[in-house]
């Protein structure tokens, strides 16, 4: 009976032990919530819901009391209820808050978070102050501006006067001119000047607006340096929405234009405008215009032919040439950061994606610099392209001739495509050509080498490949994409765009594109973090077709098919060294058809089911 009894208890300690490893068994590895943020409303807010996507048990950490999560703790994917109690104090807003929800599984570092903000009286206990009072505050100081008076809009702020001063405030809360406001925000510089970040607007009250007497700055232009947002008016020609005033140097141009001002119908007119100078953009004073009138046309403004000069930075571009960004690190369209015709009326700019930092100094790529005279860009990456602009009209049908010269570095861009824009789409100009070089089939009608060689062109970079075909870069880089010239002085070297034969002005259709139609056996392959092997996936289309991934743990067996035929495709996962779940997509291209296949792989040996469901379409990566 002794030994009996021992055996009990050795076979207790073993079942305990078993149940103890059960539970860390089913303690989640990867944890993602749905959402990084969500934010309520200050009062009365609507609860939330989103999902948590887990592969065994895991729990919520709220650590304060206004908010409310529901449930707290689950296994898998569970749905959950976020509530928030109003954000008030005294019976007033109180100021904003937030709190970080975590959502834990084995470890902190396999554990999850989402953001909840509720808003509130971002502005409480700051000063109430006139916009004379506001032109005095230090950079990033906070106020209230009540009772003011919108004097002019544009697409990206409106001038707030107070009778006796203005100011350039920078927010769009569709205000009119003539509406009085109670804004909050903050004290900036933007252009040289004092300015003003709106936050919150609220309209009083609504009427005509009333001008103050203009100051008449057309004879004294190309010295005009006022100190402040002041009020002028100019007479001039308007070229898209550039002043050019005749015998002056200085053109002049109205920043971020509204339609309804119809600067559009008066291009290449005579006109005078009214506005408030904001400041210096690109060299150029730049306004917010309140009024224009149009007269004539000006017959002397010929858009055709287009000619540009380069190598002789003196002539249309400084050492940094206009570049995307102001020095306050404002966005700037495309008519603020171009190189400007010297005959005809167009300019050229550079239209990049997103930018990036560069470690090493303190440049950003791309960025725009002059070498050899000529405009480069450095850090040139694909889908970026160089934009020739023609700002005159052209009939359909017509015959036009675009001429300049391109080089890259020897680590840059080696493969491009030019192109025009007939209408809205933008159709290749030149034989289109087809390179396996980059590792995919790429089409393109020019091949950069370092040394080599409205009417809208534009030259598209197609890839970012290195030199000695090492293959992709990753990123941006420091080698350079630029615009040069063989023989400065020569005419026959320069940029330009010519209309040889004027078209009829009959537009013709375009021809419909093919569509292929393709069946796949799935639309989603699924993956142990530890494969067991490839999967076959069955693809059939009316059209021959190729395949690749975006993601080089992907591969096939084939990567291409007849039409007609099903082709079976064996799909190899390589294993996953990560400790969470990762996806990526296989593009079936057919005609002008394109499908796409998703892949998703659950963490290094963990199982995907019943992790995920195949069927939710609330997964992360759809």
């Amino acid at each position: 009976m002794k030994h009996f009894r021992i055996f009990l208890l050795a076979a207790a300690a073993f079942a305990l032990a078993a149940c103890e490893q059960a539970k860390m068994d089913s303690i989640a590895s990867a944890v993602l919530p749905e959402q990084e943020s969500l934010t309520f409303a200050a009062v009365s807010a609507e609860p939330q819901t989103m999902w948590v996507y887990a592969d065994g048990d895991w729990v919520a950490d709220v650590p304060v009391d206004w908010l409310t999560v529901s449930p707290t703790s689950g296994t898998g994917n569970v749905q959950l209820t976020l509530s928030v109690t109003d954000n008030v104090k005294n019976g007033a807003q109180d100021a904003p808050r937030s709190a970080y929800v975590t959502f834990k599984g084995g470890s902190a570092e396999r554990s999850g978070k989402t953001l909840v903000k509720q808003k509130g009286d971002t502005y409480l206990g700051s000063p109430e102050l006139s916009v004379t009072e506001a032109l005095a505050l230090d950079d990033e100081a906070v106020a209230k501006l009540p009772s003011s008076n919108v004097m002019a809009v544009s697409n990206k702020g409106f001038i707030l006067s107070d009778g006796t001063n203005n100011i350039y405030v920078v927010g769009t809360p569709g205000v009119k001119p003539g509406d009085v406001v109670f804004i909050n925000g903050t004290k900036t510089t933007l252009y040289g000047l004092p300015a003003f970040v709106m936050d919150e607007c609220n309209v009083l009250s609504s009427g005509e607006v009333v001008y103050p007497a203009a100051n008449d700055v057309t004879s004294k232009i190309d010295s005009y340096t006022p100190s402040g947002t002041e009020y002028f008016t100019l007479s001039g020609s308007l070229v898209t929405a550039t002043i050019r005033v005749p015998g002056a140097k200085t053109r002049v141009t109205a920043i971020d234009v509204p339609a309804s001002l119809g600067f559009a119908e008066a291009d290449l007119h005579k006109v005078t405008v009214t506005g408030y100078f904001v400041g210096v953009v690109n060299n150029k004073p730049s306004f917010i215009c309140a009024t224009i009138n149009a007269g004539e046309a000006d017959d002397s403004l010929v858009p055709y032919p287009v000619k540009w000069h380069l190598g002789d930075a003196s002539i249309n571009f400084n050492s940094t040439w206009p570049d995307v960004y102001d020095d306050e690190g404002n966005k700037l369209d495309e008519d603020q950061r171009n190189v400007e015709a010297v005959q005809g009326l167009g300019y050229i700019t550079y239209v990049a994606g997103p930018f990036s930092e560069d470690n090493s100094s303190t440049k950003v790529y791309p960025h725009r610099d002059v070498n050899a005279n000529n405009p480069r860009i450095t850090g040139a990456w694909t889908d970026d392209y160089w934009l020739f602009t023609g700002l005159g009209a052209i009939k359909a049908g017509s015959e036009v001739q675009i001429v300049f010269e391109a080089r890259v570095s020897a680590t840059n861009p080696k493969y491009w495509k030019l192109q025009y824009l007939d209408g809205e789409v933008w159709k290749t100009a030149g034989e289109e050509k087809t390179t396996n070089e980059t590792g995919t089939a790429l089409t393109y009608t020019h091949q950069m080498n370092a040394d080599g060689p409205q009417c809208q062109f534009r030259f598209l970079c197609m890839t970012n490949y290195q030199a000695n075909g090492n293959g992709p870069l990753a990123t941006r880089n420091g080698g350079s994409a630029r615009l040069s010239v063989t023989d400065p002085a020569s005419e026959d070297f320069q940029p330009g765009i010519t209309i040889i034969t004027e078209g009829d002005g009959v537009e013709l259709p375009d021809v419909e594109p093919e569509t292929a139609v393709i069946v796949a056996s799935s639309e989603l392959l699924t993956f142990e973090g530890v494969p067991e092997g490839p999967q076959t996936l069955t693809i059939k289309s009316d059209h021959d077709f190729t395949l690749t991934a975006d993601a080089d743990w992907i591969t096939f067996d084939k990567a291409e098919g007849v039409a007609g035929e099903s082709t079976d495709i064996k799909v190899t996962c390589a294993q996953s060294t990560l400790s969470t779940l990762r996806q990526a997509k296989i593009k079936v291209a057919s005609a002008d058809t394109k499908m796409y296949i998703n892949v998703v792989q659950s963490a290094y040996g963990k199982e995907l089911e019943p992790f995920i469901s195949i069927l939710s379409p609330r997964l992360p990566w759809t």
